[in-house]
């Protein structure tokens, strides 16, 4: 039994090129299929990020699953630096935070976006009842016509 050999450790560039093909095709990557998207237009948009990271980096990496696999490793790794940059500057005591964010984080982060982040984003569905004025029920309108008369 052969041993595999590693491979390289993707570089700076590869990161940015990824990260920006998945920014460029995100609708598609993460589309619903409801939207109409279909499963090879997903796994076509990957193709084209694989070959965008493949075309600048000196090592060849084939597979899409390495692509998948990687994005889902920044993204996880953003989304801890993120949330724990958010809990930092909430804390009772101000100042700064230890944590600081880099551009990257905030791009990954816009990527993903604040759900994913933090949870439900408050004043979103809620069953408080809306500030607009509700429209009068008949009895009531029937009385201002009879006061108007």
């Amino acid at each position: 039994m052969t041993k595999r050999a590693k491979k390289r450790n993707f570089t700076d560039t590869e990161i940015e090129v990824l990260v920006g093909g998945v920014k460029t095709n995100q609708d598609i990557l993460f589309g619903t299929l409801n939207a109409g998207i279909t499963n090879k237009q997903k796994n076509a948009a990957w193709d084209r990020v694989a070959d965008a990271v493949n075309s600048v980096g000196s090592e060849r990496r084939l597979s899409i699953p390495e692509i998948k696999k990687k994005w889902f490793d920044i993204k996880l790794n953003a989304k801890k630096r993120v949330t724990a940059h958010r809990r930092e500057t909430s804390l009772t005591g101000g100042g700064q935070a230890a944590t600081q964010l880099t551009p990257m984080d905030t791009r990954i982060a816009s990527i993903i976006g604040d759900t994913a982040l933090c949870g439900i984003i408050p004043g979103g569905d809620t069953d408080t009842l809306s500030t607009e004025p509700a429209v009068p029920s008949t009895s009531q309108t029937a009385g201002q016509i009879k006061s108007l008369g």
